[in-house]
Protein backbone atom coordinates (compact mmCIF):
# COMPACT_ATOMS: atom_id res chain seq x y z
CA UNK A 1 0.00 0.00 0.00
CA UNK A 2 1.52 3.47 -1.29
CA UNK A 3 0.09 6.62 -0.25
CA UNK A 4 -3.44 4.96 0.22
CA UNK A 5 -3.29 3.33 -2.77
CA UNK A 6 -3.15 -0.55 -2.71
CA UNK A 7 -0.98 -1.85 -5.52
CA UNK A 8 -0.04 -5.10 -7.03
CA UNK A 9 3.13 -6.40 -8.76
CA UNK A 10 2.49 -6.35 -12.07
CA UNK A 11 -0.76 -4.64 -11.58
CA UNK A 12 -1.74 -1.46 -13.96
CA UNK A 13 -2.50 1.60 -12.31
CA UNK A 14 -4.96 4.39 -13.94
CA UNK A 15 -3.41 6.57 -16.04
CA UNK A 16 -3.65 9.44 -14.10
CA UNK A 17 -2.02 7.76 -11.54
CA UNK A 18 1.30 6.91 -13.49
CA UNK A 19 4.50 8.62 -13.07
CA UNK A 20 5.67 10.56 -16.10
CA UNK A 21 8.37 9.14 -18.56
CA UNK A 22 11.46 9.47 -17.15
CA UNK A 23 12.83 11.24 -20.87
CA UNK A 24 10.83 14.15 -20.41
CA UNK A 25 11.06 14.25 -16.74
CA UNK A 26 14.41 15.23 -17.26
CA UNK A 27 13.83 17.13 -20.19
CA UNK A 28 11.36 19.29 -18.17
CA UNK A 29 14.35 19.25 -15.23
CA UNK A 30 16.78 20.60 -17.54
CA UNK A 31 15.01 23.06 -18.19
CA UNK A 32 13.80 24.20 -15.05
CA UNK A 33 16.11 23.27 -12.62
CA UNK A 34 19.24 24.44 -14.83
CA UNK A 35 18.39 26.67 -17.65
CA UNK A 36 16.01 29.23 -15.77
CA UNK A 37 17.75 29.47 -12.52
CA UNK A 38 20.79 30.43 -14.70
CA UNK A 39 18.88 32.78 -16.43
CA UNK A 40 17.57 34.39 -13.17
CA UNK A 41 21.01 33.70 -11.64
CA UNK A 42 22.87 36.16 -13.81
CA UNK A 43 19.98 39.09 -14.01
CA UNK A 44 19.94 39.06 -10.61
CA UNK A 45 23.68 38.78 -9.91
CA UNK A 46 24.22 41.72 -12.73
CA UNK A 47 21.12 43.89 -11.54
CA UNK A 48 22.41 43.49 -7.66
CA UNK A 49 26.10 43.89 -8.22
CA UNK A 50 26.94 46.78 -6.07
CA UNK A 51 24.50 45.32 -3.79
CA UNK A 52 26.50 43.99 -0.38
CA UNK A 53 27.72 40.00 -0.88
CA UNK A 54 25.45 38.96 2.36
CA UNK A 55 22.63 40.84 0.87
CA UNK A 56 23.20 39.59 -2.82
CA UNK A 57 23.28 36.17 -1.66
CA UNK A 58 20.37 36.56 0.45
CA UNK A 59 18.20 37.97 -2.45
CA UNK A 60 19.48 34.87 -4.68
CA UNK A 61 19.08 32.05 -2.44
CA UNK A 62 15.15 33.93 -1.82
CA UNK A 63 14.62 33.79 -6.07
CA UNK A 64 16.05 30.51 -6.30
CA UNK A 65 13.52 29.03 -3.60
CA UNK A 66 10.76 31.54 -4.70
CA UNK A 67 11.23 30.21 -8.44
CA UNK A 68 10.89 26.18 -6.91
CA UNK A 69 7.13 27.24 -5.30
CA UNK A 70 6.57 28.96 -8.58
CA UNK A 71 7.00 26.68 -11.07
CA UNK A 72 5.15 23.57 -9.03
CA UNK A 73 2.10 26.02 -7.80
CA UNK A 74 1.65 28.55 -11.25
CA UNK A 75 3.53 27.06 -14.05
CA UNK A 76 6.45 25.41 -15.13
CA UNK A 77 7.89 25.96 -18.96
CA UNK A 78 9.86 23.18 -18.74
CA UNK A 79 6.72 21.32 -18.23
CA UNK A 80 4.67 22.77 -20.65
CA UNK A 81 7.14 22.30 -23.14
CA UNK A 82 7.22 18.47 -23.04
CA UNK A 83 3.50 18.01 -22.17
CA UNK A 84 4.18 17.15 -18.37
CA UNK A 85 1.97 18.89 -15.22
CA UNK A 86 2.17 18.13 -11.07
CA UNK A 87 -0.93 16.60 -9.30
CA UNK A 88 -1.77 15.87 -5.99
CA UNK A 89 -2.63 12.52 -5.65
CA UNK A 90 -5.19 13.41 -2.47
CA UNK A 91 -7.03 16.35 -4.17
CA UNK A 92 -7.90 18.39 -6.91
CA UNK A 93 -4.94 20.70 -6.51
CA UNK A 94 -1.43 21.22 -5.74
CA UNK A 95 -1.39 23.29 -2.36
CA UNK A 96 1.32 25.33 -1.35
CA UNK A 97 2.20 23.12 1.81
CA UNK A 98 2.97 20.14 -0.58
CA UNK A 99 4.80 22.17 -2.69
CA UNK A 100 7.10 23.23 0.29
CA UNK A 101 7.49 19.82 1.25
CA UNK A 102 7.96 18.26 -2.42
CA UNK A 103 11.49 20.90 -2.82
CA UNK A 104 12.87 20.55 1.01
CA UNK A 105 15.46 18.71 -0.27
CA UNK A 106 16.32 20.76 -3.34
CA UNK A 107 15.70 24.31 -2.01
CA UNK A 108 18.53 25.37 0.31
CA UNK A 109 22.11 26.38 -0.98
CA UNK A 110 24.03 23.50 -0.50
CA UNK A 111 21.92 20.63 0.40
CA UNK A 112 21.16 20.70 -3.07
CA UNK A 113 23.84 19.27 -3.80
CA UNK A 114 22.97 16.42 -2.82
CA UNK A 115 19.47 17.01 -2.68
CA UNK A 116 19.23 16.97 -6.47
CA UNK A 117 21.44 13.62 -7.32
CA UNK A 118 19.76 11.84 -4.56
CA UNK A 119 16.26 12.22 -6.09
CA UNK A 120 17.66 11.82 -9.54
CA UNK A 121 18.92 8.21 -8.62
CA UNK A 122 15.13 7.91 -7.19
CA UNK A 123 13.66 8.83 -9.89
CA UNK A 124 16.44 6.97 -12.73
CA UNK A 125 17.55 3.55 -10.75
CA UNK A 126 14.41 0.90 -10.38
CA UNK A 127 16.42 -1.02 -8.22
CA UNK A 128 16.71 -0.40 -4.76
CA UNK A 129 20.31 -1.88 -3.79
CA UNK A 130 21.28 0.53 -6.54
CA UNK A 131 19.99 3.51 -5.13
CA UNK A 132 21.35 2.60 -1.89
CA UNK A 133 24.65 2.16 -3.25
CA UNK A 134 24.56 5.48 -5.03
CA UNK A 135 22.94 7.33 -1.67
CA UNK A 136 26.24 5.82 0.05
CA UNK A 137 28.30 7.37 -1.82
CA UNK A 138 26.88 10.83 -1.93
CA UNK A 139 26.71 10.71 2.02
CA UNK A 140 30.53 9.48 1.94
CA UNK A 141 31.59 12.78 -0.47
CA UNK A 142 29.06 15.11 1.38
CA UNK A 143 30.62 14.08 4.94
CA UNK A 144 34.27 14.78 3.62
CA UNK A 145 32.67 18.17 2.02
CA UNK A 146 30.04 18.79 4.82
CA UNK A 147 32.67 18.29 7.76
CA UNK A 148 35.26 20.38 5.93
CA UNK A 149 32.93 23.31 5.23
CA UNK A 150 31.58 23.17 8.54
CA UNK A 151 35.33 23.51 10.22
CA UNK A 152 36.30 26.32 7.75
CA UNK A 153 32.88 28.33 7.21
CA UNK A 154 32.51 31.32 8.51
CA UNK A 155 29.20 32.22 7.89
CA UNK A 156 26.17 30.29 10.11
CA UNK A 157 24.21 29.65 6.52
CA UNK A 158 27.08 27.41 5.24
CA UNK A 159 27.18 25.57 8.27
CA UNK A 160 23.84 25.00 8.20
CA UNK A 161 23.61 24.14 4.43
CA UNK A 162 26.61 21.95 5.11
CA UNK A 163 24.52 20.11 7.86
CA UNK A 164 21.67 19.56 5.55
CA UNK A 165 23.70 18.32 2.73
CA UNK A 166 24.97 15.50 5.41
CA UNK A 167 22.02 14.76 6.34
CA UNK A 168 19.76 14.24 3.03
CA UNK A 169 21.24 10.91 1.98
CA UNK A 170 20.70 9.32 5.54
CA UNK A 171 17.06 10.34 5.03
CA UNK A 172 17.22 8.51 1.41
CA UNK A 173 18.72 5.59 2.91
CA UNK A 174 16.62 5.18 5.58
CA UNK A 175 13.22 6.54 4.10
CA UNK A 176 13.57 4.95 0.44
CA UNK A 177 11.89 1.59 0.82
CA UNK A 178 11.09 -0.28 -2.36
CA UNK A 179 11.77 -0.90 -5.65
CA UNK A 180 10.51 1.38 -8.29
CA UNK A 181 8.68 0.54 -11.69
CA UNK A 182 8.72 4.20 -12.36
CA UNK A 183 10.47 7.01 -10.53
CA UNK A 184 9.01 9.18 -7.94
CA UNK A 185 11.05 11.32 -6.31
CA UNK A 186 10.76 10.48 -2.88
CA UNK A 187 9.75 13.72 -1.79
CA UNK A 188 6.75 13.33 -3.91
CA UNK A 189 5.90 10.67 -1.92
CA UNK A 190 5.79 12.83 1.70
CA UNK A 191 4.14 15.42 -0.16
CA UNK A 192 1.63 13.12 -1.88
CA UNK A 193 2.18 14.47 -5.44
CA UNK A 194 3.31 12.92 -8.35
CA UNK A 195 4.69 14.91 -11.98
CA UNK A 196 1.98 12.99 -14.52
CA UNK A 197 1.67 13.45 -18.33
CA UNK A 198 -1.00 16.00 -19.58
Amino acid sequence: MVNGESTVVGGSQPQEHQPAPKGRRFASVLIDLLVIPIVLGVIAGVSLWAVRDDIRNGILIAINIGWLLFRDLVFSPGRKMVGLKLKSTVGDRVTLLQVVVRNLTIAAPIALSTGYPCEIARVFFPALLWRRIWYSFIFLLALIGGVSLLVSAQHLLLKFGAVLAILIPPLFLVKDKENLPAGDRLMDVFAKTRVVSE
